[in-house]
């Protein structure tokens, strides 16, 4: 897995503090058509939901994204340990908004949040917003 060209987008738009829509487009079309790979990217993405300026449809991209990441990797009734282990380190740079829109996605296909995932759910729900 090639990561460069996600990482170069990701300079980009961190430099200018904004994702608008071309480069939400170029993002799906160009650098990740496929969807979401591996970890390394969804911990980019989730990097970036603390930009200035997101286009509007940034948060459902990033929710379906992540969210079809981890639900390929995992296997009802729950998450794998790993998987777990990894979100609860993960989830955080992102907006609470944002983790808890993919923990209610998670739970909505059917999968069981493990102490540790539901425990997060409920400290990002109690602290302050990062300002958009």
């Amino acid at each position: 897995m090639d990561t460069a060209p996600l990482t170069l987008f990701a300079r980009k738009v961190s430099a200018s503090n904004r994702l608008l829509f071309a480069d939400l487009r170029r993002l799906r079309r160009d650098i990740l058509p496929d969807g979401i790979t591996s970890r390394e990217e969804v911990e980019v993405l989730l990097g970036l939901d603390h930009l200035e300026r997101l286009d509007e449809e940034w948060p459902a991209y990033l929710l379906e994204a992540v969210t079809a990441f981890v639900l390929s990797a995992s296997e009802p009734p729950a998450l794998d340990p790993a998987t777990t282990a990894w979100l609860v380190t993960a989830l955080p740079t992102a907006r609470p908004t944002t983790v808890t829109a993919i923990m209610r996605a998670i739970e909505r296909e059917g999968l069981e949040l493990s102490d540790d995932l539901a425990a997060l759910t409920r400290r990002v729900g109690q602290r302050p917003a990062i300002p958009a």
